[in-house]
This record gives C-alpha cells, structure tokens and sequence, in this order.
C-alpha cells in the first residue's frame, strides 16, 4: 500500500529541503487507470516557492523516487506546480496558452496569477479573464 507522505519526504530528500513545514499531504483521484496527483499543503507560502523553485532547478523521476517501476514508468519526469482551480485559473491558463502562442513567448502562472510576456525581456502582463486574452490577441 502506497503511504503518501513517505513519497513526498522522498523527493523533499532529493530536493534537500525540510518537510517540517508541510501541513497536509493527499493523493488525489487520477482519470482512468492513472494514478492521480499528491497534492501538497504547506504551513505558509514561503515554503510552497521554496520547493516549487528547487524544483526548477533540478530534474525528478519516478525511479528516483519510487523502487520496482518498470524502466519506461521510471524515466517518468515528476512536476512540482501550483494547484490551480479547474474553473478558473486551469482553464483560463489553457486557453491563454492555446491563443497566444504565435505571438507570446511566455505563458505561464505564477502564485495564482496567469502572466504572459511577448519576448525575453518585455513587460509581463497579466490576465485575469477571458477579455484580457482576446485584448492581447488583437493587439
């Protein structure tokens, strides 16, 4: 039987950060016959930028974390991200990257707030609904 928190100290292991300040961990129900996400509740925010940051700058997978997994299940990158609501932000996100993709570099969502950026060093915009997306889209 899988024990949730055990993964999650794992990877705080391989990321070298503490997992005192973790409040809650649970696996969420995946579709089909995937296993779903381990969503992580922390004590404050500072905590959830340190170990979503760690997780740029390192690559996980599952053989990393997890023993007798099949070579290709293994080689399987693990994500470290902000929850996002489905009715929201998810699909607020979704669609700003499927409409700004020939003319923006960067989409992306950041502490809950979905930014977009023309070029490497241009101004960050952020979208808060629909409307700002087909504003940046005409423009």
């Amino acid at each position: 039987m899988e024990i949730v928190s055990d993964i999650v100290k794992k990877i705080a292991d391989k990321l070298s950060i503490s997992v005192d300040d973790i409040d809650t961990t649970k696996r969420v129900p995946g579709k089909k016959e995937k296993p779903g996400n381990i969503e992580i509740t922390f004590k404050n925010e500072t905590t959830s930028t340190k170990w979503i940051t760690a997780a740029k700058n390192s690559k996980l997978y599952a053989h990393d974390i997890m023993d007798n997994l099949s070579e290709a299940t293994g080689k399987q990158l693990i994500y470290i991200r902000e929850a996002l609501s489905y009715y929201y932000n998810r699909k607020l996100l979704w669609e700003a990257k499927q409409k700004l993709k020939p003319s923006y570099k960067y989409v992306w969502c950041k502490r809950g707030i979905i930014r977009a950026r023309k070029e490497e060093k241009g101004d960050i915009i952020i979208i808060r609904r629909e409307e700002d997306i087909v504003r940046l889209v005409r423009a």
